[in-house]
């Protein structure tokens, strides 16, 4: 995998990733899934994924985990839709965040020379690595889902933990 080097910065990328945020609208999400930032690279040190995935997929895993929520304006994807706001008129009403934080990470890495990770990829590993990142950043969004759902059903029925 070669990776952009022209510039020795190379925090660019998580730079303008990090000024992407809205704090101040949304600390506690942005805490909460900063933590699924935090478990992917714990699970490709801990699994040792390098000895089973290339380092195109590596690159994927990280960059999704980075791009989840990327940009995120503080509402949910249903009030976008009910709102009728931008993104949702952007996005014809589909999956308006997922897409927003996708479009986003895109821009960073495409319209900025200095941080395009990508820039060394082959034309087959480019389309790879859209196509990828698109489909792990909306599987994140489910999977969080997945888990409040969970957690919220463990509390109705008064549920600490499974035996």
């Amino acid at each position: 995998l070669k990776l952009n080097n022209n510039n020795n910065n190379s925090n660019n990328t998580l730079i303008n990733s990090i000024r992407a945020y809205h704090f101040f609208t949304i600390k506690i999400n942005t805490a909460k899934y900063n933590v699924l930032r935090i478990e992917m690279y714990c699970i490709i040190k801990m699994v040792n994924l390098p000895l089973y995935l290339s380092s195109v997929d590596l690159l994927i895993l990280l960059f999704s985990a980075l791009s989840h929520d990327l940009d995120h304006p503080g509402f949910t994807n249903s009030y976008q839709i009910n709102a009728g706001t931008w993104l949702a008129l952007r996005y014809n009403d589909i999956s308006p965040l997922e897409n927003h934080h996708c479009m986003t990470a895109f821009d960073l890495i495409n319209n900025n020379p200095t941080a395009n990770i990508i820039s060394g990829l082959t034309p087959n590993e480019s389309r790879h690595f859209r196509r990828s990142v698109i489909r792990f950043v909306d599987l994140y969004i489910r999977i969080c889902n997945y888990y409040l759902f969970v957690k919220y059903i463990f509390s109705i029925l008064n549920i600490t933990s499974i035996s």
